[in-house]
């Protein structure tokens, strides 16, 4: 785990400050994101197009970087999740594989 957390370094990737166990769960502590997920986005107002195209091709990008260091994610439209500012997001890794 040491080794990928060193390695995950992406603008649209919500940094892992830390890490640790509690009574047999593990978890990972992530700065809070407050504008909500993707998916609720979506639901309150669908992206124009040409935010549609910014959106997918920052996750793209995020999501080829991750593979390209070993982590698979699971879930990613629920796992992106949005901060105040509408266009800037990051891809919330602790549903991923590695």
């Amino acid at each position: 785990l040491e080794g990928v957390l060193e390695r995950l370094r992406h603008l649209a990737i919500v940094p892992i400050l830390g890490h640790g166990e509690h009574l047999g769960q593990p978890y990972l502590v992530m700065p809070y994101l407050s504008g909500g997920s993707l998916a609720d986005r979506i639901t309150r107002r669908p992206p124009t197009p040409a935010e549609a195209l910014h959106i997918l091709g920052r996750i793209a990008a995020a999501l080829d970087y991750a593979h390209s260091q070993g982590v698979i994610q699971a879930r990613t439209c629920a796992s992106v999740k949005l901060t105040t500012q509408p266009t800037t997001f990051g891809i919330d890794i602790s549903t991923s594989r590695m």
